[in-house]
């Protein structure tokens, strides 16, 4: 099973020049919780601008070494398939293309949309609704936490993480 994890300002910008636009610690914190213990998935772009990340087995798309102690893989079909033999929870934090690229791929969507618009030059895809519904909603102070499942799609909620916004 693969999930997308992201956060995006109202008008879909998820990075300006290689930098996340805002800082809200509430929502860095429940993307903490959520991920921590788990595999991540990103970018090269998105490696640069967070590093590894503690806690979290790091798999980079890139077609060179990044650091020690991360993976890489030149694709993300590849990446998933290693990853998803970990046993854990695979989740792909980022950024816009790999976001775009991994849709086809996840079974739930976990999306920060911070309570701002701002410039940038990477976004978090469009959904299609005939793909995608909400089955959760938080309403935080700066952000609201969406969860989308794909349609069709037969794992209960508590099992695609709704109960992290309980």
């Amino acid at each position: 099973m693969i999930y997308i994890i992201g956060a995006m300002s109202r008008n879909r910008v998820v990075g300006k020049e290689g930098k996340i636009p805002w800082k809200v610690a509430e929502e860095l914190s429940l993307f903490r919780k959520i991920t921590y213990g788990n595999v991540v998935v990103m970018g090269r772009k998105t490696f640069d601008a967070i590093g590894g990340l503690e806690g979290r087995r790091n798999i980079v798309l890139s077609g060179s070494r990044m650091a020690e102690g991360v993976e890489h893989y030149g694709n993300l079909e590849e990446a998933l398939s290693k990853a998803e033999t970990s046993g854990k929870r695979v989740f792909v934090i980022g950024g816009g293309e790999t976001f775009s690229e991994a849709l086809p791929f996840a079974s739930f969507i976990y999306l920060s949309v911070i309570g701002v618009e701002c410039e940038g030059d990477s976004f978090f895809p469009e959904l299609d609704e005939r793909q995608w519904h909400r089955v959760g909603r938080r309403a935080c102070e700066r952000f609201v936490f969406l969860v989308y499942e794909r349609n069709g799609y037969s794992h209960s909620i508590v099992e695609g993480g709704l109960s992290v916004i309980s």
